[in-house]
C-alpha cells in the first residue's frame, strides 16, 4: 500500500464564524484606538478600515459585489 493512501487525508478546517467576527472587531477597535490615540490619521484609518472589510471576501463575494 502506498504512503498516500495509507495515511488518513485531513480536512481543512472549518471557519469559525464567531471567531472570525471577534478576530474583526478586535481588529476594527485596534484601529479606532490608534486614530483616537494620534497615531494614525483620519484617511490612514479608513483604508485600513477597508482592507479590513475585503479581507475574509470570498471570490463570489467580490464578483457580486
Amino acid at each position: 500500500m502506498s504512503y498516500t493512501l495509507a495515511t488518513p487525508t485531513l480536512k481543512p478546517k472549518r471557519r469559525s464564524h464567531p471567531k472570525n467576527m471577534k478576530e474583526l472587531g478586535d481588529a476594527a477597535s485596534a484601529i479606532l484606538q490608534r486614530h483616537a490615540a494620534g497615531e494614525i490619521d483620519a484617511s490612514e484609518a479608513a483604508r485600513l478600515l477597508e482592507e479590513l472589510s475585503l479581507r475574509d471576501r470570498t471570490f463570489l463575494d467580490l464578483l457580486v459585489g
